[in-house]
């Protein structure tokens, strides 16, 4: 049975919460849900890059997502309804209008950053979390900021924003923005100054709406730049938590805000002395163990000490004086050991000895093998006593 195409009555009136509908059919669809197609919805389907919108239908039936097929919109369900029944829908009007935030928003930045600065808007994904945007284009730091003030003064500005159907004759002399053919007929969203752009997602009425454009990360990518961008109330969440987390951070280390750089640097050079100093005490005392060690005629170390350098030392140490091949390790039966072997009369004959008994991997030259052992320290141990 075909069916007619949907009337898609979030592209009348993008502010529309609730709307009444015919269910044209109902089928089962995976996990338990039902496919269910109505003549006319209100609810945007995923597209464009742009996840679908969510809601009710008659109070008991979640619409979890959506998706368009031939024209004819697909509402997936938690649950059934009759084929013929009226129903009345019902949007999660908080998440459809944070979608038209962000992507408004997006339009805005994506306009501006090609009037400025000659990019192409190459992807675009709007998810419930995140918004990207991907530019044929790398950005500085300094253009990234620049693009942000304008995209934020054209908010300000609370400019107009404008979807409409151009004729074929007005569509010939616009200079409009669009990520691939347009199958079907032409639906420009405008700003005045800003942007025009093909597009079938809803927008907000005017800029104002959308309330502050934050890009929260940048990324070389394939050439360009991916940007991670978030507008209005999510905007003001992220910032919110942000503050939250610097708030915490100055209250660590007893500093104001404008401190906290240099008190961070400040610690992190002593952090790394601190660790300097340890890594010598560590390596003395491996040393001194590795001393010990020989005078008892011991063949093989276990160590704490995981840094590679101070085990060798100790190796050399371990093997002075001695053809007997030797080792240090480090690790525990569950991880594994690091391991650096010396000595013997022929170190890589040795070492494939080795291997095929304790499970080991590794290479190295004449004087030095370094690897990983997967044998129980109980074996690795009893094999150099042998």
């Amino acid at each position: 049975m075909s069916i007619e195409p949907t009337e898609c009555l979030y592209d009348q009136d993008a502010y529309l919460r609730e709307f009444t509908a015919e269910v044209l059919s109902c089928e089962p669809a995976a996990d338990g849900q039902y496919d269910i197609v109505l003549d006319r919805t209100a609810f945007f389907p995923e597209q464009g890059g742009q996840s679908a919108d969510t809601g009710t239908l008659d109070g008991r039936v979640r619409v979890l997502d959506a998706h368009i097929r031939q024209k004819v919109i697909h509402h997936l369900c938690d649950g059934p309804l009759a084929a013929g029944a009226k129903v009345r829908g019902a949007l999660d009007f908080t998440h459809r209008f944070s979608h038209m935030q962000q992507h408004t928003g997006e339009h805005i930045l994506s306009g501006l950053c090609a009037r400025e600065y000659g990019c192409r808007n190459v992807g675009f994904h709007l998810s419930d979390r995140m918004v990207t945007v991907d530019y044929d284009k790398p950005l500085s730091g300094t253009q990234l900021e620049r693009l942000e003030d304008l995209a934020n003064r054209a908010v300000w500005a609370d400019l107009p924003v404008r979807c409409w159907y151009p004729t074929p004759e007005e569509a010939e002399s616009l200079d409009y923005r669009s990520k691939k053919e347009i199958d079907g007929r032409l639906r420009i969203v405008s700003i005045p100054g800003v942007d025009d752009c093909a597009c079938c997602a809803p927008h907000v009425h005017t800029t104002g709406e959308v309330g502050v454009i934050r890009i929260m990360s940048a990324m070389n990518y394939k050439g360009g730049v991916r940007l991670s961008i978030l507008c209005g109330e999510r905007a003001l969440r992220a910032d919110r938590q942000r503050q939250r987390l610097l708030d915490g951070l100055c209250r660590q280390m007893t500093c104001g805000e404008d401190e906290l750089g240099q008190v961070m640097a400040k610690r992190d050079a002593e952090l790394k002395e601190l660790k300097q100093r340890n890594a010598q005490l560590e390596t003395g005392l491996l040393l001194t163990e590795a001393r010990e060690a020989r005078e008892k005629g011991q063949r093989c170390l276990l160590t704490a000490q995981a840094d590679m350098q101070a085990m060798i030392r100790a190796a050399a140490c371990l093997a002075e004086g001695r053809q007997e091949l030797v080792g240090v390790f480090s690790g525990s039966d569950e991880a594994g050991y690091s391991f650096c072997l010396m000595g013997g009369e022929d170190l890589h004959r040795e070492f494939e000895a080795f291997k095929a008994r304790l499970n080991a991997r590794g290479g190295g030259d004449s004087q030095l093998i370094r690897g990983k052992c997967g044998a129980a320290w109980a074996e690795i141990s009893a094999y150099f006593e042998a």
